[in-house]
């Protein structure tokens, strides 16, 4: 059975600048496609490591695990979630924090892009925060 999803936005050149702003155009333009796709995360009682940044250019990884975060919370489960959001990493803020950075993008003065530096700083932080994170809840 297929699953509720929220529809990405049509790629328009000039439009967008990267995935994130078609995710989040999504989100607003249908409401109810988004309460129908939301994972009931409120129901669990797992622990949860919620890791994202706001120059994330694939998805909308900060604002997602921001607004899982505040759900969890809402339904009293706050004390269960650790959450890391980078405010100028990309995408690639997970992993051992060891691959160069540079090697995938180059520099850029652009502040909707990722800070080089920043992401694979956030790459180490995220590395040590998984490494602790495992040792509370194991």
């Amino acid at each position: 059975e297929p699953l509720p999803y929220v529809p990405l936005q049509a790629w328009r050149e000039g439009v967008w600048f990267d995935n994130t702003a078609r995710y989040e155009a999504g989100r607003l333009a249908d409401p109810k496609a988004v309460a129908a796709a939301a994972i009931p995360v409120e129901r669990s009682d797992a622990r949860w490591l919620l890791i994202g940044s706001r120059r994330d250019e694939v998805w909308a990884s900060g604002a997602m695990v921001s607004r899982l975060a505040n759900r969890l919370r809402q339904a009293g489960k706050g004390g269960r979630v650790t959450l890391l959001v980078h405010d100028h990493a990309g995408h690639q803020v997970c992993g051992s924090g060891l691959s160069p950075t540079y090697v995938w993008s180059e520099p850029s003065s652009d502040p909707r892009v990722k800070d080089l530096g920043a992401e694979g700083a956030a790459a180490v932080q995220s590395w040590r925060a998984m490494k602790a994170f495992l040792a509370r809840a194991l």
